[in-house]
């Protein structure tokens, strides 16, 4: 049985107008997100991109940090490639821009092996993705709402939508 604190912790949308949301977790964060006619958001397709892109990052920063100095620079992108005939992304290329110029030949092929092997067993997100994760049906269920800790360690509260009824009435 789904509890209030069944759903506190875990990121959630709000609508905000017409097919925009604006993504928080409890921590503070937030992203909106919309149309690429919108101007300055994130699409959905954008953000699993930057999930990917950025999971491979922080899952091989320490050894690239071990072989290049902790202040180390790069840039992460995850190309997808769409299925035209229907909605949904087929496959993602994956590439990681770094300077590794200043290894010898030996070192660099053993950071970029340490740094894939780094990302095959941490990256959540690619695992899931690669994994072709199940996704349920959306519940439709009356609002609730619960207050959380805000970040920053202060009595104000985030609101939190959560439901603790199943279906609620509507089914």
């Amino acid at each position: 049985m789904d509890t209030t604190r069944d759903f506190a912790g875990y990121p959630w949308v709000e609508r905000t107008g017409t097919r925009t949301y604006m993504g928080y977790n409890a921590r503070g964060g937030k992203v909106e997100i919309g149309p690429e006619t919108n101007g300055a958001n994130f699409t959905p397709g954008e953000l699993l991109q930057i999930a990917l892109a950025g999971c491979a990052g922080m899952s091989s920063d320490q050894r690239m940090a071990i072989a290049l100095g902790p202040e180390f620079q790069s840039i992460l992108r995850a190309i997808p490639t769409k299925s035209p005939a229907s909605d949904k992304y087929d496959a993602f290329r994956q590439i990681m821009e770094v300077d590794l110029a200043g290894l010898d030949d030996e070192k660099k092929v053993r950071t970029m092996k340490f740094a894939q092997s780094s990302i095959d067993n941490n990256c959540t997100i690619g695992n899931t993705v690669a994994a072709g994760a199940l996704v349920s049906e959306v519940e439709f269920r009356p609002p609730e709402v619960v207050a959380t800790d805000n970040a920053g360690g202060s009595n104000a509260s985030t609101e939190v939508p959560v439901s603790t009824t199943g279906l609620g009435g509507y089914n």
